[in-house]
């Protein structure tokens, strides 16, 4: 019996402790295939940047059919072109990383939702040179009918530099 009470102790003091509980133990449910399916497309989204070479169709397929903006600090693009030709710009010998720190999904609908992230992006250039930012992206998304969510709009912004 005494260690079933230190047990049950222990574990609330884990509670009490770490601020934690699990949603699931929780009396309300709460859908998630929505919000999964958006962190997936972020995931997805970033992944696209960090292999070499970059494929730039598959970047511009992830973006929505019905138009999309995305506004980096420096630049502005509104075309599946456009983004073509900036992916396709990058040296192959040039490694991006995407460190996302957190991700909060806002599920507006049933066809939109809406990501903030904060994400370290880390790079190594061509003569191994290392440098990194701290960003900021919102970023919504609209459900197309495809295997993941597409994006309709991207904003970063940039916070300070490492």
């Amino acid at each position: 019996m005494n260690k079933k009470i230190i047990g049950l102790g222990m574990v609330l003091v884990l509670v009490f402790v770490t601020g934690r509980f699990c949603l699931a133990q929780g009396d309300n449910f709460e859908p998630s295939h929505q919000m999964n399916r958006v962190k997936a497309a972020v995931h997805y989204f970033f992944s696209l940047f960090e292999k070499n070479p970059r494929d730039a169709d598959a970047v511009a397929a992830a973006l929505s059919a019905d138009g999309f903006e995305l506004q980096y600090p420096w630049g502005k693009f509104t075309t599946p072109e456009e983004i073509k030709q900036w992916i396709k710009s990058i040296p192959n010998d040039f490694q991006d990383a995407h460190h996302i720190q957190d991700i909060q999904v806002e599920v507006i609908d049933d066809r939109k939702a809406t990501a903030v992230l904060d994400i370290v992006w880390q790079n190594i250039g061509p003569q191994a040179e290392v440098s990194s930012d701290q960003l900021v992206y919102t970023i919504e998304f609209r459900e197309e009918g495809t295997m993941l969510p597409k994006i309709k709009r991207l904003h970063c912004e940039k916070l300070k530099r490492h």
